[in-house]
């Protein structure tokens, strides 16, 4: 098992599912920042997909999301583009994910981002949090998918990868991949951004109008032993008053 046994978040953050990003966020970020970075979030990936395929064409994908990230009032910093080759036989999703995290952050930051991948990859397969991270971060062969870190003033360290296999994909999360089986090699993306919150109160409405239901159909909290739970966390953003 890839995430035998998993590191245990620091008391009280969370973990959720939000499309194609998994985010973990500080227990002292509030609540209002909190929702509007899932929601923003989510409007962007689907903005993004409904103007490319996620996956066939990564990189216009990647520029609109930020693009509409930009436009949602985050503030969004240069993007910097990283090739990575794996230097062994095999390779995984988390050992990469925690790798580059490091690299471009904390190790502290890399070891949040692969439990949070463990705690995702302990979901049922049928899950629906799970399914919808599956269908928005692979098709087939190729990968395009987020982990973002949230810390309690709202800043967001993202991670973004992407690559094509020969390899049929049948368990991201759990999958030894073979590194000759890159085609090409792995592309990863880091920014850090954050969300100006008094712009975005001039938007909350709208994009909460625009989003709708989808709120419900690919925003999880997943967070181990959650007091929230994913029919609470649902609830509270249906009861937000604006």
């Amino acid at each position: 098992m890839l995430f035998d046994p998993i590191t245990p978040l620091p008391d009280g953050d969370f973990i959720f599912v939000d499309a194609g990003n998994i985010f973990t966020a500080s227990k002292d970020i509030r609540s209002q920042n909190g929702m509007d970075l899932l929601n923003s979030n989510l409007l962007a990936q689907l903005a993004a997909s409904k103007k490319y395929d996620r996956f066939s064409k990564a990189d216009d994908w990647d520029r609109h999301y930020y693009n509409t990230l930009s436009n949602l009032a985050w503030r969004t910093g240069v993007t910097t583009h990283n090739s990575y080759q794996p230097p062994g036989l095999y390779f995984s999703i988390p050992e990469v994910v925690c790798k580059m995290f490091a690299a471009a952050f904390m190790p502290d930051e890399g070891v949040l981002a692969k439990t949070a991948l463990g705690v995702l990859s302990q979901q049922p397969s049928d899950s629906t949090p799970r399914l919808v991270f599956d269908k928005n971060s692979h098709a087939c062969s190729a990968v395009n998918f987020l982990i973002s870190v949230v810390n309690e003033n709202g800043v967001v360290r993202e991670l973004a990868l992407s690559f094509s296999t020969s390899e049929v994909i049948n368990n991201l999360l759990e999958q030894k991949f073979l590194t000759r089986g890159l085609i090409g090699k792995i592309d990863a993306r880091i920014n850090i951004s954050s969300l100006y919150e008094a712009g975005y109160a001039t938007l909350r409405a709208g994009v909460l109008d625009k989003l709708g239901n989808r709120i419900n159909e690919n925003i999880f909290d997943i967070t181990p032993k959650s007091e929230i739970g994913i029919e609470c966390s649902q609830q509270f953003v249906e009861s937000l008053v604006i």
